[in-house]
């Protein structure tokens, strides 16, 4: 099969090219275009993964354009934030290039998983013209609300900072010295000019405003009307609320649901997996060459798991079945519970328990990462963490009770000590062994002393709880170091609360309609050096009252022939608190080392550390960020900031 270079020079902007690597099935048809648009290095960090999927998809009679864009991987000019009006306004002229190539039937695509899912929505916001169909995984509609920077109003503690981090790192890496000419004058352009992280800019913006405004499409859902739609999310991605709102919303949408983490729905972990691949030919037959299917696509289809897993920080494969519904998913029947005396959860007409929520600085430490990748990254069992929170219990399940969409805890707060603080609520699955599974949490930030109504709604769920398990409601004012912890240790008088469990039951089960099989092509071969490895510790200081959570995510050291080059990583989160000094203790530190070595004549090595650092008091956020840049063993260039930003 040919491979089509390709590399456009857009007038438009004069110091901007934007490198693409095309795959066509033939220079003499006319064929659609798939384009795939990120920040992630289509020269090293994604060449691996789009080697299995872009070659077999053009293979079908497509060509498909994997683009840097505008200040990443081997594309000159300067990335200063994401999804920037200028990212955007370069997709949209990118289309309209691609449609009238003489190969072009004039029809575009978008595809993508997390970045390349938001920017594929926001530039169907645009309306460009060409621009027919986009498959979006992981991604959402709201920056605000759904997006790894602030979660209920609040700041996200482990997402935020490790992100931030993980840009930080990566956009200080050099195009690649094959492919870029004056690869070493642009490098040093993008470090000058554009190389601090956007930390600062993330928590200088406090609340839904036109800064989150900007790339959220919930803002005029309409304006994608005439684009056909596809949503994937997954249950252990922290990105499928926005599915559900999207399905409710979208004129041309389906949306398909699986119990994955954050990776392609044909390799992801949990399983089971499907042929994502066939998923999207089907998809693109349909919308960008007309081919008419038999086969019927519901508007929504899901993976309803089975609480019968021991809680565990890794799971290979839910059991349970798919499920399909083509109404709205939020219309569907619900549980009452009641929040009632003695600590009992119940259905039955009781009065509630007023009871208060104290301040514990260790509650959350039992969580899992924000952002699962299917590793051995999940919520372990939660009895301890469950015993630092106020709870409420059902008694034993005598039927399987199904919980499908946003389970809400309703009630009224009075703050006892302060006028702002955080109210978080966590939905458990208890085991007859006692052991204990988080199933969902939500956030909500409290503003004002009360007392007041509030409602708590949790994230999205699809899970079974068994009969024989019980249903367990835990509350506290902290939930370190997922969310950031609270100006002060704030105490509030929870009472007449009451959840809401949305239910599904078992005349939405359907025949596994989905292609089973994964499709995709062969792997780039490749030589590992060094195994990944992922590490999550939690130390108690027994003989002070210090807490420290470590992750150390060891990606490898990997070499690839066919690329000519090598590739290591290590990622280092550190998020510490003490107990008795309080909220204003914690404190988050990311340390990353990366290391391309392009083989050469003359191999080039090129090194990147960085480290950031994220404390607090009751008025502001410090953060410190360093940077240093090794070319071959000698410092190439280095910086550090020091921000303060407003609370």
């Amino acid at each position: 099969m040919p491979t089509l270079k390709l590399s456009k020079n857009f007038p438009e902007a004069k110091d901007v090219l934007v490198y693409c690597d095309g795959q066509e099935a033939s220079e003499e048809e006319r064929f659609p275009c798939v384009l795939e648009y990120l920040p992630y290095r289509k020269s090293d960090w994604t060449a691996p993964r789009d080697h299995e999927r872009h070659p077999w998809l053009a293979s079908h009679g497509y060509v498909v354009l994997r683009v840097d864009f505008r200040g990443s991987g081997d594309s000159t000019g300067l990335m200063r934030d994401e999804y920037t009006a200028q990212e955007l306004d370069d997709a949209v002229k990118i289309i309209e290039w691609a449609s009238t190539r003489l190969w072009s039937n004039g029809k575009v695509g978008m595809f993508g998983k997390s970045w390349g899912g938001f920017n594929g929505l926001q530039t169907a916001f645009l309306r460009p013209k060409a621009l027919k169909a986009v498959i979006s995984l992981y991604s959402t509609d709201n920056r605000f609300t759904d997006d790894i920077h602030w979660k209920g109003g609040c700041v996200l503690g482990i997402g935020m900072l490790n992100w931030a981090s993980v840009m930080f790192a990566w956009k200080a890496d050099p195009p690649n010295p094959s492919n870029v000419l004056d690869w070493k004058d642009v490098w040093r352009r993008r470090l000058e000019e554009s190389s601090e992280s956007w930390a600062q800019l993330w928590l200088s913006h406090n609340s839904y405003d036109d800064y989150w405004k900007h790339g959220s499409i919930c803002e005029d859902y309409a304006r994608l009307d005439d684009v056909n739609v596809l949503l994937i999310g997954g249950w252990h991605d922290a990105y499928t609320n926005a599915v559900f709102r999207m399905v409710d919303r979208l004129k041309n949408v389906k949306a398909l649901i699986g119990p994955w983490s954050h990776m392609w729905p044909d390799v992801a972990t949990p399983g089971p997996n499907i042929g994502f691949m066939t998923e999207c030919l089907h998809f693109w037959n349909k919308h960008l060459k007309g081919k008419q299917s038999q086969k019927v696509t519901p508007k929504l289809t899901w993976f309803q798991c089975h609480g019968e897993v021991a809680p565990c920080p890794k799971i290979d494969a839910w059991p349970g079945y798919w499920h399909a519904i083509d109404s709205s998913p939020t219309n569907l029947p619900t549980m009452k519970l009641i929040l009632a005396k003695n600590g009992i959860l119940t259905q039955e007409p009781r009065e509630s328990e007023a009871r208060v929520i104290k301040f514990n600085a260790n509650c959350g430490l039992w969580c899992g990462e924000w952002l699962s990748f299917g590793e051995a990254d999940l919520p372990p069992d939660q009895r301890m963490a469950n015993t630092l929170c106020e709870t409420w219990t059902t008694s034993t399940l005598d039927k399987v009770v199904a919980d499908f969409g946003f389970p809400t805890l309703t009630a009224d707060v009075a703050i006892l000590n302060d006028v702002e603080g955080q109210i978080v609520v966590r939905i458990c699955d208890v085991f007859p062994t006692g052991e204990i599974r988080l199933v969902s949490y939500g956030v909500s930030l409290l503003t004002q002393k009360g007392p007041f109504k509030v409602d708590v709604e949790l994230d999205a769920v699809g899970y079974t709880f068994k009969k024989g398990h019980k249903i367990e409601i835990a509350v506290s004012s902290s939930y370190w170091p997922t969310i950031w912890t609270p100006k002060r240790a704030t105490e509030f008088e929870l009472s007449k609360a009451e959840l809401q469990l949305p239910l599904v039951d078992k005349s939405l089960e359907v025949d596994f309609e989905l292609s089973k099989t994964p499709l995709k092509g062969p792997r780039m071969a490749s030589i590992q050096l060094r195994e990944p490895k992922l590490s999550r510790n939690l130390d108690f200081d027994l003989a002070g009252s210090k807490r420290v959570l470590t992750s150390i995510d060891d990606g490898g050291r990997t070499k690839f022939p066919a690329l000519k080059l090598t590739m290591d990583e290590v990622t280092k989160n550190v998020f510490s608190i003490d107990d008795q000094i309080g909220p204003l203790s914690a404190n988050a530190t990311t340390n990353i080392k990366r290391r391309i070595e392009f083989h050469q004549d003359k191999d080039i090595i090129v090194d990147v550390e960085t480290f950031s650092q994220l404390s607090a008091d009751e008025n502001k956020f410090d953060l410190i960020n360093e940077l240093e840049v090794k070319l071959n063993g000698e410092t190439f260039f280095t910086r550090k900031w020091k921000d303060e930003i407003d609370r």
